[in-house]
């Protein structure tokens, strides 16, 4: 039994040696088990091709006030929008997955911009990256997008409570497409303390912009909108007291790396 298993030490030894000088044994260099590799792609990520169902609706005052951290502010006329849509990254990887979001109309510093609260998505490494480089407020969910007849709809649904839900009924395409705002986009990047108790290790507030941005097969039509809750989700506390405008679209862009806006850790909070 002992020869055995000497033997067979020996042998693991002699395979180690063999293997350590090429690396093979060692080098997790690009692969998950590096502790420097990124479970996702580095900016810029490349879009094409995605399409978006959006409804813009007046909401109240006291409600937008609570969703848009300072120094932000929020607009005067209480506009707010949802939006869900099936993106398709072309690069650096190819990769689709579906995302809803809220957008509203804010200003910095007198600039115009847009805050986004909160995002759901139905792919991990989307959620990810999205979260980790700019700090959107990503959650996992079904989401869809269906066409019936003459009228699209799209819908969030977390659990078994339908958070977001738009009916859209779309018109002609307009042509030309008029030309689109693209503002910077801010976010709230909050990376909490390992230590019970402490401060955030990272709270700031991002700008990015979408660079190359297309916007093709504009269909403004008649929308409706529906939002519910569940606790974790209390967009059901969000009223939806006129309905602006809606449209449906096809959108392509670039994400890239963005900058820090302003730090509240550094302003004491």
């Amino acid at each position: 039994m002992f020869c055995r298993a000497g033997r067979l030490v020996i042998a693991l030894c002699v395979i180690a040696v063999a293997l350590a000088p090429n690396g093979r044994a060692q080098d997790f260099t690009g692969t998950h088990l590096s502790s420097t590799t990124l479970p996702y792609p580095a900016p810029p990520l490349t879009y094409e091709g995605s399409r978006v169902v959006v409804v813009a609706f007046r909401t109240s005052p006291e409600v937008l006030r609570a969703l848009v951290p300072e120094p932000l502010v929020p607009n005067a006329a209480g506009e707010l929008s949802a939006a869900i849509a099936h993106h398709h990254v072309v690069a650096p990887m190819p990769l689709s997955y579906y995302e809803a979001f809220l957008v509203i109309p804010v200003s910095h510093e007198g600039a115009a911009g847009q805050y986004i609260p909160v995002l759901y998505l139905d792919d991990a490494v989307a959620i990810i990256g999205g979260r980790e480089i700019w700090g959107f407020s990503k959650f996992d969910a079904a989401i869809r997008i269906v066409e019936e007849g003459e009228e699209v709809h799209a819908s969030v649904e977390r659990g078994s409570v339908t958070l977001i839900d738009i009916s859209l009924r779309p018109g002609d395409p307009l042509v030309p497409v008029p030309e689109m705002p693209n503002p910077p986009i801010f976010n709230v990047k909050l990376i909490p303390s390992v230590e019970k108790g402490a401060p955030p290790d990272v709270m700031q507030l991002t700008a990015t912009t979408l660079g190359n941005r297309t916007v093709t097969d504009l269909r403004p039509g008649v929308g409706m909108l529906a939002f519910d809750s569940t606790p974790e989700d209390p967009l059901g506390g969000i009223p939806v007291l006129e309905i602006i405008r809606a449209a449906c679209y096809q959108s392509g862009f670039t994400l890239d790396y963005g900058e820090v806006v302003y730090d509240y850790l550094a302003q004491g909070g």
